[in-house]
């Protein structure tokens, strides 16, 4: 039982430590001696003390100093006294000071020594389970509050995601609320598209948000554009070591939704995308207006633009992604601006 626990014994009495190296030479504990506090502190350097068992009255250092030393350098080792009867003054300042678990009087009995040192030992052993499954509920309760603020968060996401559907939802049944039978009838396509926009918008918003390169944030645009054949201009001292947080399922969907409210815009004069990078990576979509005898329909832009641009400024509300969008007498203009990762 006490095969892996040793025991230092400190008298500056010789024969004293003959008799306890004596007594306890069959012991399954290990024992060590010194004849001196400044001995003992070498040995407490050298090996690991579970008990120490010392005279309280040793010439150069007395064992209340021994105890004190020991008290803030070994703070779990078990102290015993080892003092006689002319003593107990210095034994009672002693226990005020530090940690004493018994003390001993010269001369004891027999057997009184042993049964000391095993219970001293079981204390050790007591205190050394209680400071392990100290550890182990700590760690439990720390695995407990990460489960906790897991859920939180997940929580936490969860309603942010489903503010995002809620307002996009708003955003898309507000859209002609005020319309004329006659609107409705002009703006009909759009009506049509809603459910759609929306599936994209729901598919997407429950995708989580990544570390992006430049080729990631390309190959999403290029899969939404295979259909499409924009072309597609990237600034050749574009730099991409850079990282960039985006939900990319997010950004693919508000695209799309792009170039299916203006498709017959983009059919028409077709798209021009070009990718930039200064402080921020601007990736611009371009519908240039390449009539020369009349100007554009901008009633049916501008009413394409009420509809669609809540409903993206909704979707990236709770992303790193920024978006504008604008109509000019040269086309439509629709800008997604993403800040790097720090």
């Amino acid at each position: 039982m006490y095969e892996n626990y040793s025991v230092l014994f400190v008298d500056d009495e010789i024969n004293i430590l003959n008799t306890l190296r004596r007594s306890f030479m069959d012991e399954y504990f290990t024992s060590y001696f010194a004849n001196s506090g400044k001995e003992a502190l070498e040995i407490l350097k050298e090996h690991e003390i579970h008990l120490i068992i010392s005279d309280m009255k040793m010439p150069e250092m007395s064992g209340l100093e021994l105890f004190r030393i020991v008290e803030i350098q070994y703070p779990f080792i078990v102290k015993v006294i080892l003092s006689g009867y002319t003593q107990l003054s210095q034994i009672l300042v002693t226990i005020n000071q530090v940690d004493i678990f018994k003390f001993m009087t010269k001369p004891w009995e027999s057997n009184d020594m042993e049964i000391v040192v095993k219970k001293s030992l079981d204390y050790y052993i007591l205190q050394e389970e209680s400071r392990e499954q100290k550890k182990v509920l700590e760690k439990k309760n720390q695995s407990y509050q990460n489960i906790l603020k897991r859920i939180d968060d997940i929580v936490i996401e969860a309603k942010k995601k489903s503010a995002i559907l809620g307002n996009c939802g708003k955003a898309i049944l507000s859209f002609g609320r005020n319309f004329n039978i006659n609107e409705r009838m002009r703006f009909h396509s759009l009506f049509l598209i809603e459910e759609d926009i929306y599936t994209m918008i729901a598919d997407a918003v429950i995708k989580d948000t990544k570390e992006c390169g430049l080729s990631e944030i390309t190959e999403a645009i290029a899969e939404v554009n295979k259909n499409i054949l924009a072309k597609i201009n990237i600034e050749p001292t574009i730099q991409d070591n850079k990282k960039y947080k985006i939900n990319p399922d997010m950004f693919k969907a508000t695209l799309s939704i792009l170039l299916l409210v203006f498709q017959n815009e983009i059919i028409k004069n077709n798209l021009l995308i070009q990718i930039s990078n200064s402080d921020n990576l601007k990736i611009s979509l371009i519908s240039p207006n390449r009539s020369t005898t009349s100007s554009p329909d901008t009633s049916v832009i501008d009413v394409k633009i009420s509809f669609v641009k809540p409903i993206i400024l909704e979707a990236l509300k709770e992303s790193e992604l920024t978006f504008q969008i604008v109509q000019k007498n040269e086309g439509i203009f629709m800008t997604f601006t993403i800040n790097p990762v720090v």
